[in-house]
């Protein structure tokens, strides 16, 4: 593992391309290789909630191996904080495309168990992604189980929500929300709690 700031950023940068540099690529191996594009995060989410695995979605490829990864760890920890009754908390990192989208979904299609009472969710405060998720997978599960629209409605609204009403909702009342797993996508936009209380405080007025 690696550290770095603005300080010693130029010479760990040298240091791992000389520990590197006997590393030969061929280009025209790349150029002529086969062309497996990663599916949009609204395929991947219809492919993950009729219970296809990120191995599948992602083509087997270093990224299907690294979100599975992730996917186990987290798991673990879930497991081993219900056996403990403690809570966790985890963050996924990476840069954009990494996954941490798709990451997220698959372990809360994982965990949303309602038989053991998990009731996962999946959080955004991405409005238009939450809305186009939504109703893609309200479509996709009335086509695929011949339901009405109103129906599959009412299963897939609970695992997509948006984190404004979610928060909403659970501020109004001191029990504990049924969901055990919550899943916060683009958690690093997410406000102070100083922040937050002059937000309601003006909803409020």
């Amino acid at each position: 593992m690696l550290f770095c700031n603005k300080s010693n950023i130029a010479a760990v940068i040298t240091a791992v391309l000389q520990q590197y540099n006997d590393i030969e690529l061929n280009s025209n191996e790349w150029i002529e290789s086969a062309y497996m594009p990663t599916p949009t995060i609204i395929e991947a989410a219809q492919a993950l909630y009729r219970n296809h695995s990120v191995e599948d979605i992602a083509r087997n490829d270093a990224k299907a191996v690294n979100l599975q990864q992730t996917a186990e760890a987290v798991n673990e920890i879930i497991e081993v904080s219900k056996q403990k009754h403690t809570k966790a908390i985890c963050f996924i990192t990476g840069v954009p495309g990494a996954g941490k989208t798709l990451a997220g979904l698959n372990i809360a299609n994982e965990r949303h168990n309602f038989a053991e009472e998990e009731h996962a969710v999946f959080l955004s405060g991405n409005k238009p992604l939450v809305d186009v998720l939504r109703e893609a997978l309200i479509r996709d599960e009335s086509s695929r189980k011949n339901i009405s629209k109103q129906e599959a409605t009412k299963k897939v609204l609970p695992f997509i929500q948006m984190i404004h009403h979610f928060r909403d909702a659970e501020i109004m009342t001191q029990d504990p929300p049924n969901e055990k797993v919550v899943i916060f996508d683009e958690a690093q936009r997410a406000w102070t709690q100083e922040k937050l209380a002059e937000f309601m405080k003006r909803k409020k007025v």
